[in-house]
């Protein structure tokens, strides 16, 4: 997990990975793969049957956002529930290509990523 992170959930799907969400902060930092992030951003993380790690994303905005939760589907899709904090400036987070924007405070958020992490 990273630096300064806490997962507050995991999973796992039919083939037996196992999926991890919660908050990292700056960098992110994942066995051998280093991430750039925010303050507080979303996390998940992928693992084989065995605990080596598969792939790890960040998403998020420039604020404290947070997963809380993650379930996995048989086919292996994640759905990460969490929330965003959106009461700055710049009221956005970024997960892959998709920009929220929210409505001050604090935004919930549910994001749906592949097996393969996008």
């Amino acid at each position: 997990m990273g630096t300064g992170g806490i997962s507050n959930g995991v999973s796992s799907d039919a083939a037996g990975n196992a999926y991890a969400t919660g908050v990292v902060s700056n960098p992110g930092l994942f066995d051998n793969i280093t991430i750039p992030c925010n303050v507080s951003d979303v996390f998940l993380t992928k693992y084989d049957t065995v605990g080596n790690l598969l792939w790890a994303t960040i998403g998020g905005g420039p604020l404290l956002d947070q997963g809380n939760d993650v379930a996995t589907d048989p086919a292996g899709n994640s759905y990460v529930v969490g929330a965003i904090q959106t009461n700055g400036p710049n009221p956005t987070a970024q997960f892959g290509p998709f920009i929220l924007t929210g409505h001050g405070d604090y935004d919930w958020l549910v994001v749906k990523y592949d097996p393969t992490g996008s």
